[in-house]
């Protein structure tokens, strides 16, 4: 009756759409293009949950409709598209290296290369790096506590002044120095490890391997 591509005891039988309305859940998606083409939720606008219409991921976004990550950046297509303003079908939006969810996560702009200025783009920045080094409790720190944070905080600034002279195989060598005294826990933290806390030492030593990985590429 309602021209959506389902007759009308599938309609009432299976899918208890309405056979008088072509879009049940009002989503932009007629009713059989939902059960047959996209296999959304013909009763469900938002059918991933991700705060995206069914329609407005297929018609607008070009996103994935069963899925509320598509880009796996770890940000909801919804919150990428009403919140941060990012592609939710790009997980680097601005192309900076460091993807649109880590941005969010660590500060930094994902819808500017530069969220600093300095020249260096913010995947290949130690400026995000060092607000994190900043923000960990001493407790977590081998004594002397602000000696380490210190010399962590040092070598990160030798890196960032050699990367901006394009001096990439140097500032390597820093960052390397950086992940060596932050390598341990496994059962405990090394006897040379600049961080003692096991949770916080696992967080430092994978934001340094992003840098790294960042550098060499």
């Amino acid at each position: 009756t309602d021209n959506d591509g389902l007759n009308d005891g599938a309609e009432v039988n299976t899918h208890h759409t309405n056979p008088l309305d072509d879009d049940s859940d009002d989503d932009g998606l007629k009713d059989g293009a939902e059960v047959n083409t996209h296999h959304t939720d013909p009763l469900d606008a938002d059918t991933d949950d991700d705060g995206l219409t069914d329609g407005a991921e297929v018609n607008t976004h070009h996103s994935d409709p069963l899925d509320g990550d598509t880009d796996d950046d770890g940000l909801t297509d919804g919150a990428e598209v009403n919140t941060h303003h990012t592609s939710p079908i790009d997980a680097d939006t601005d192309d900076d290296l460091l993807t649109d969810g880590f941005e969010v996560k660590y500060g930094t702009n994902p819808l500017n290369r530069d969220t600093d200025g300095d020249g260096l783009i913010d995947g290949l920045d130690v400026e995000w790096l060092q607000t994190v080094i900043a923000g960990i409790p001493n407790s977590a720190f081998k004594s002397p506590a602000a000696g380490n944070r210190n010399a962590m905080m040092n070598l990160l600034n030798d890196a960032e002044a050699l990367l901006l002279k394009g001096k990439r195989k140097p500032a390597l060598d820093k960052l390397t120095t950086l992940r060596m005294r932050n390598d341990g826990c496994g059962v405990a933290p090394d006897s040379n490890d600049w961080i003692i806390d096991c949770t916080v030492q696992t967080e430092i030593r994978m934001l340094v391997d992003v840098l790294i990985a960042n550098v060499r590429a």
